[in-house]
């Protein structure tokens, strides 16, 4: 599992064993940061012959309420850096270990933020604060 923050990783994983879940090891990592991903990809190479899933659940929501109108462009970049780019960076780097497991499979978690039903809604209750105004 991995986690930006080092030590919230290993009490998710110290929890997670207490549950039964006995394969549970914590891993730095950041998704924005190529050299925190790369260490991470180096790490369960050195551990493991293949990797059987990657599962991509790193996201942020970034400072709401924000229109098109109005929107920060710093605040779309760090969402786009996470939440895209942080994505594909990681995907990209894992591949090698995923291409050696038989029936690997990579999943992309989203939230609401992410929904584009949410955001297209003429229904005014599903729309969030990002519509495009």
């Amino acid at each position: 599992m991995g986690s930006r923050d080092q030590q919230n990783g290993l009490k998710a994983a110290k929890t997670l064993n207490a549950l039964g879940l006995a394969n549970v090891e914590s891993v730095q990592l950041d998704v924005t940061n190529l050299t925190s991903v790369q260490g991470a990809r180096k790490e369960l190479e050195a551990k493991l012959a293949a990797l059987d899933g990657l599962i991509n659940n790193a996201g942020i929501a970034g400072y709401q309420p924000q229109t098109f109108r109005s929107g920060d462009l710093t605040n779309l970049r760090q969402l786009l850096e996470t939440n895209l780019f942080g994505a594909v960076q990681t995907t990209q780097q894992f591949m090698p270990l995923l291409a050696k497991g038989a029936h690997s499979v990579i999943v992309n978690v989203s939230s609401e933020v992410g929904s584009l039903t949410r955001h297209s809604s003429a229904d005014k209750r599903n729309r969030s604060n990002l519509q495009a105004v």
